[in-house]
């Protein structure tokens, strides 16, 4: 009853193997993997001719001197699995490429070909190579180069940051801390504060550190972008907003020895009267983060029974 049925056919398990595409042979050079116009681009731009097929074009190349060394990749030493040794090459890489591009004051960006063919046409003189915007000219509108050859780069001028967003900064930690928990695991909860602190040092990192300017400038904007980070952890902490307080002590001492560095940079000036720093709205500032770090580190010990120095989840 049976005896016509074959599962394996049915099914196709015993379907044919499709047969493996043959291996494409190595390259023996960089200028085999071109196409036939690009080739011709790069005769064109080393003065050689740009007739002939493939394999004259590639052979024209690899016979100049100006652009043979462009044929030579750069291979890694490797032994084969039957102990043969093929040793490595040593040859153009991307960055080098563009480190020479740098160097001739033209434009570093773009492919492997573009790269060569700017550096071939620098060479002979042909084409019009891109040259880099921020590179200075002579007189003549020629590229300047300095006594070593390379090409003389324009100073970049170096602006003076954005200042803090401070409402912005507020929602941000808002968001962080007042968040839907219904669907949160387990995990979720008691990394929280965790999540939260690390959001705090990263604003620290961002708005103050990566400003200093603001901060050498005496300027009160440093110390308030602190105060918003930390009075919001601080009035969150004994709320049902937060969770995880007690397994946050590696963040939150990172986040707190930060604002407490930049607060031992901002110390009142020699000569400064009591009077005059209590009028100083940077010193008022500065004062004030120093209080919400003290009033952080005392939630801390008083929620885990302990110093955050010492505490075991470091």
């Amino acid at each position: 009853m049976y005896g016509g049925f074959t599962f394996g056919h049915v099914y196709g398990f015993n379907k044919p193997k499709k047969a493996k595409k043959a291996a494409k042979p190595p390259k023996d050079n960089w200028f085999e993997r071109l196409s036939n116009d690009e080739l011709k681009s790069l005769c064109r731009s080393a003065k050689l001719p740009v007739s002939g097929t493939k394999a004259e074009l590639v052979a024209r190349l690899l016979e100049d001197q100006s652009t043979a060394r462009f044929g030579v990749e750069s291979k890694a030493s490797v032994f084969r699995r039957d102990g043969e040794y093929i040793p490595g090459t040593d040859g153009e890489t991307l960055e080098s490429l563009k480190d020479q591009c740098k160097n001739a004051g033209l434009s570093s960006t773009g492919s492997k070909f573009k790269l060569v063919e700017r550096l071939v046409q620098h060479a002979h003189g042909t084409g019009a190579p891109k040259r880099a915007a921020n590179v200075m000219l002579n007189p003549d509108g020629s590229t300047a180069y300095d006594e070593n050859g390379k090409a003389v780069v324009k100073k970049r001028k170096v602006g003076k940051p954005t200042k803090p967003n401070l409402d912005k900064i507020k929602e941000r930690m808002r968001a962080q801390i007042f968040v839907d928990k219904r669907k949160w695991s387990d995990a979720k909860y008691k990394a929280h504060a965790s999540v939260v602190c690390e959001t705090g040092d990263k604003i620290i990192t961002a708005e103050v550190e990566k400003k200093i300017s603001f901060l050498n400038e005496r300027d009160p904007i440093a110390y308030k972008v602190c105060v918003e980070v930390i009075r919001a952890i601080d009035q969150s902490w004994d709320g049902y907003e937060l969770t995880g307080q007690g397994r946050c002590s590696w963040e939150l001492r990172s986040l707190l020895e930060s604002v407490e560095f930049f607060i031992g940079e901002g110390k009142p000036a020699a000569g400064m009267t009591e009077e005059e720093i209590k009028r100083d709205e940077f010193q008022i500032e500065r004062v004030a983060a120093q209080r919400w770090c003290t009033s952080l580190r005392a939630k801390y010990r008083e929620y885990v029974g302990e110093d955050l120095e010492k505490s075991f989840y470091l």
